[in-house]
Parts: C-alpha cells; structure tokens; sequence
C-alpha cells in the first residue's frame, strides 16, 4: 500500500513538472507586435520587437515614388542600446529563402550589413562576421544572432526583428530576423541598383531596415522620414531603403 501511494505522489509531482514547464514554455513565446517585452527568468534582460508592415495609405493618399533614392537630413533616434565592441557573429537561413532572381541570400545579407559600417562610427567598431547557415525558421533565444526566413502571424507584416539587450547595460544580447517567407520577394540588384518595375518585396530593401534595429535605430512613421531607410513601413518594388540617408547615418553616429 506504501509502495502504490509512493508511485502515486511521485507521479502527481511528475505532472505538476510537465504541467509547470509547458506553461513555462508558453509564457515564454513573444507576441508579434511591436513593443518592449520581460524576458523569464532573466529579469535584467528585456526583448523588443518591431514588426514592419506593408505601408497603409489614409485619407486619400496615394502611393510615393518607391524607386528614386532620395537622401533624408531627419536624424533617426535611438531605439535604446547598442552593440557591443568586437565579432558580431551572425547566421543566415539560406535554404528556405525564396527565388530572388539569382541573388544568393547570403551575399545580399552581407551586403546589407555593410550599408551600416560604410561612412557610419560603426566603421572599425564592430564587425559584423557571417559565420554558418541555419536551420533556423523563426526567433529563438539562443544567444545566436539570426536571419531567416519563416512563418509570420499576419499576411500585412513584410519582416520580424527581434532584440534582447540588458536593461541596465543598454547593450545588446541578441537580434534576430524573420523575414515572411510567404510574400512575394525580388531582389534590384540583377537589373542594377535604382531600378523600376520589379515585382514584389526587395530582399536587401527590407533586410537594411531590419538590420538597423541591429544596431540600436528606432522605426520612425512620419513623412519627414518616408526616405530614410528607418521608414517604419515598406513597400512593394521599394529599393530605395538598401542605402543609408544622410539621417540614417547621424543617427548611427549618435549612438556611437
């Protein structure tokens, strides 16, 4: 009778284990919207998330030039961190990547990180160092920055970023991107920069944006800001975001 009443405990505090974890496991997921969000268990740590989406248009507004690269003197503000000095190592999903015209993922993402050290205090500070593919098809804190392509929530968001950085310390932990593998995506470049007429989301457009969350840049959603490349909205056939304007890049100096 003890034996039954000791298996019988024991497997009720088995139970309550599994039932705690999988909350636990639950608790842990991040909504898709963009905000500042707890981390669990890590109570100096902080993830925010910017989720930039299809660019609405109101009262009657029409849709911009989305071809031309115009330059923007308004200065993008801090999102509140920074990178730390040294490697940033990073990995990127090329396998489920979409057709993008020939353009190899990789190369467009290095080429993206590049737009944020070229005439930019970030220049000689931190190195951005591609390290490996994954396998990677969403966010996950691993303490493994990553660029991938997967699932998303809502078919009107165009690319995920997550941040986790030390509240106290103001630096970064940890970025990842997930870019919807479920639009319509093109790449510019094979037809050569500035270009009308492609169809669907630029690769490198987009992926510049997210990656100036990387570096510690705000999303702005004013028109004094429609040029820069923190644009808070994207557009279909835009390229103009895959280099930096004059505000994009004082804003990058300020933080560093």
């Amino acid at each position: 009778m003890k034996k039954k009443l000791l298996i019988g405990v024991f497997a009720a505090a088995f139970a309550f284990l599994a039932f705690s974890g999988a909350a636990m496991a639950k608790k842990q997921d991040i909504p898709e919207k963009n905000g500042v969000y707890d981390v669990p268990g890590k109570p100096d740590m902080k993830v925010r998330v910017f989720v930039h989406k299809v660019k609405p248009f109101f009262n009657g507004e029409t849709a911009l030039p989305v071809c031309n690269d115009y330059d923007s003197t308004s200065v993008v503000k801090s999102a509140g961190w920074k990178l730390p000095k040294g490697t940033w190592d990073y990995y990127v999903n090329t396998a489920d990547a979409p057709d993008l015209n020939g353009g190899n993922f990789k190369d467009i993402t290095v080429d993206s990180f590049a737009q944020w050290t070229i005439g930019t205090d970030l220049s000689g500070r931190t190195d951005f160092h591609y390290v490996a593919p994954t396998d990677q098809t969403t966010y996950k804190q691993d303490f493994k920055n990553i660029v991938t392509w997967g699932p998303v929530s809502n078919s009107n968001t165009i690319a995920v970023t997550y941040t986790w950085y030390n509240r106290r310390t103001k630096v970064v932990v940890e970025n990842d991107t997930v870019m919807n593998a479920a639009l319509n995506w093109s790449w510019a470049d094979y037809l050569g920069k500035g270009v009308c007429g492609i169809t669907g989301f630029d690769a490198q457009n987009i992926l510049t944006h997210e990656l100036g969350h990387w570096v510690g840049l705000n999303d702005h959603y004013t028109s004094a800001y429609q040029h820069n490349t923190m644009f808070g909205y994207g557009s279909p056939a835009e390229v103009k975001k895959d280099t930096l304007t004059a505000g994009d890049i004082a804003g990058v100096n300020k933080i560093y």
